[in-house]
């Protein structure tokens, strides 16, 4: 039995030749409407391109006619021009000489301000003059003629840049006094004349298309520079925009221009007055496009080696390192939070792998930090419990209360009873692991005035009153008075006289600061280095401090910032401080 024909009909090799070859059809049919798409997508771009860029050289020109405008109207204030203007009779030749030389340098610095202006001049009819800016034939000033400063003077403009097309010149004009108001002649009129040219080498820097046309003009007062070699054409464009303007200063149409389909752009000033327009050809837009069409033919000769380092680079790029992330996450499952993923791309998987790096990384420490805070708290209450039935503490406090009690000190053995009363009332009944801060200091008060009383004569206590307002604000358990306990049995125990422990509170930006500090002789600086080194050792758990647990248990609870500093004291001893930040301090 021959099963060739079985055989090639069910090779998956078939199969994938069948499938590939079913695929590139509608892939072809979709790359010839692709060409159709992108031709019009190509057409609207290129459109909105010249849209814009009509847009902005409309206006830049807004932009420079107004600072041409300004400098004209500033011009009209010259002390110079009014002084000559107004009573030039009064100047003898050498003041008129010069301020003629000062009003045609102010002329001429107008004139090279803008590349659109071809001459500047005022014209002072009391003198019969015209002073002109650099570039005039006649000179730095030529003899007025009277009609012609009248036909100025009547001219008006319809815009508010005052640019009037007269004896096909365009003008800006600018007399003074404004002779629009009252009716009274100026007394000068300031000309610039804008250059045709500079207008029309403008357009032809916009134009990079083959037959495209450009048209400036003022419709109110018949001005146009444009590039329409036939006169049909111009006409057909000139009426396309007349009927455009009526219902939208700014847009584009589409217009034919002997035979051939165009895209008329085009832009009228508010400012000026003046219409700027292209003619686009569609058909020199659209000639690179034709090159689509082979290149869809092409496409079947290269599809194979496309698809094959497609399907490489997927693999690549996406399955290997999908495998290492679902093998590092395997191992994370397992218990082991050490794994880290090293990518140097900065891809979306190099994202991917930074944020598992950094959740690991936050697990690992969160873990840490729960287990350390359970450890501290342990020591803590394991310190508790060593305090409550520590028979030193207890039996100095009755052998202190019974030689007070012999002295008959009746008053002082009321209240150290009453305090030691308390202190042991804060000890056994207070199993909480945080208290507000007032409770810490009052517990913390009490023990100094206990041991201040069984040191009375050696050691005197300076204990500051505590700032009320941070008084709810919750700490935890046995924060302050180990300090004092820690500055009394190895800093001043030893102190036969004259020993000194000051405790005081001090405000600081989002926070409060509690100094401890005493005068005791036998703190060296080695051993001051070795203490502030002990609590910065985050995994020995065994052999911790008391000042250490109270550095990391604060740290862990409070806000950043947090925690304890040492330094030698102004008074030789040790100075521990206590630093507490918080937001929600009414005093910070």
């Amino acid at each position: 039995m021959n099963d060739t024909g079985v055989f090639w009909k069910q090779s998956i090799f078939t199969r994938l030749i069948v499938t590939f070859l079913v695929s590139m059809i509608p892939i072809f049919v979709l790359g010839i409407w692709s060409y159709k798409w992108s031709s019009q997508q190509l057409s609207e771009e290129i459109f909105n391109s010249m849209k814009l860029q009509v847009s902005y050289y409309m206006d830049n020109l807004d932009h420079d006619i107004q600072r041409i405008q300004k400098l004209q109207l500033d011009m009209t204030q010259d002390e110079d021009l009014n002084q000559i203007a107004n009573s030039s009779q009064y100047l003898d030749n050498f003041e008129k000489t010069k301020a003629i030389l000062r009003i045609h340098q102010r002329l001429s610095s107008i004139k090279s301000s803008s590349g659109y202006i071809q001459g500047v001049r005022v014209l002072i009819p009391s003198l019969k003059w015209s002073i002109n800016a650099d570039g005039y034939p006649s000179g730095l000033y030529n003899e007025l003629k009277q009609e012609e400063f009248d036909g100025l003077k009547a001219l008006e403009s319809d815009s508010a840049s005052q640019i009037v097309h007269w004896q096909n010149r365009l003008l800006m004009l600018a007399g003074f006094p404004n002779y629009a108001q009252g009716g009274k002649p100026p007394l000068f009129i300031i000309e610039i004349e804008l250059s045709k040219t500079a207008l029309e080498s403008a357009q032809l820097q916009l134009e990079g298309y083959k037959d495209s046309r450009f048209i400036i003009r003022k419709p109110s007062q018949q001005f146009m520079i444009e590039n329409v070699n036939d006169a049909d054409s111009l006409t057909r464009l000139t009426e396309r925009l007349d009927a455009a303007l009526q219902n939208s200063s700014s847009g584009s149409i589409p217009v034919d221009l002997n035979g051939k389909p165009y895209l008329l752009v085009y832009k009228m000033s508010d400012f000026t007055g003046i219409m700027l327009s292209y003619a686009l050809p569609k058909e020199g837009i659209l000639t690179s496009l034709k090159k689509l069409v082979t290149w869809n033919w092409s496409f079947f000769l290269i599809a194979i080696l496309i698809t094959a380092a497609y399907s490489y680079s997927l693999y690549m790029l996406i399955k290997k390192p999908l495998v290492k992330l679902i093998r590092s996450f395997r191992m994370v499952e397992s218990g082991n939070l050490q794994i880290r993923i090293d990518y140097a791309s900065r891809d979306e998987f190099g994202y991917l792998y930074r944020r598992y790096n950094a959740m690991v990384e936050n697990l690992q420490n969160l873990i840490e930090q729960v287990y350390q805070q359970k450890i501290l708290s342990q020591k803590a209450e394991l310190k508790q419990l060593q305090t409550q039935i520590n028979p030193h503490f207890l039996y100095n406090s009755y052998f202190l209360l019974h030689r007070i009690i012999k002295k008959e000190d009746y008053e002082n053995a009321l209240r150290f009873s009453k305090e030691i009363g308390r202190y042991f009332q804060f000890i056994t009944r207070n199993g909480a692991e945080t208290v507000t801060l007032d409770k810490e200091v009052e517990h913390a008060r009490i023990y100094t005035e206990i041991q201040a009383m069984r040191f009375a004569g050696r050691i005197s206590v300076d204990f500051a009153d505590f700032p009320t307002d941070f008084g709810q604000l919750m700490v935890p358990r046995l924060i302050l008075q180990p300090i004092i306990e820690n500055a009394f049995e190895h800093g001043l125990e030893n102190k036969q006289d004259q020993g000194q422990l000051v405790v005081c509170f001090a405000r600081v930006p989002g926070g409060l600061v509690i100094t401890v500090e005493d005068n005791g002789e036998e703190l060296t600086d080695a051993d001051l280095e070795k203490l502030a080194l002990s609590w910065h050792q985050d995994n020995d758990y065994t052999e911790v401090t008391g000042l250490a647990n109270i550095h990391r248990r604060v740290k862990l609870f409070c806000k950043e910032g947090s925690g304890l500093t040492v330094a030698r004291s102004d008074f030789g001893g040790l100075q521990v401080r206590l630093t507490i930040m918080t937001e929600e301090a009414g005093g910070a």
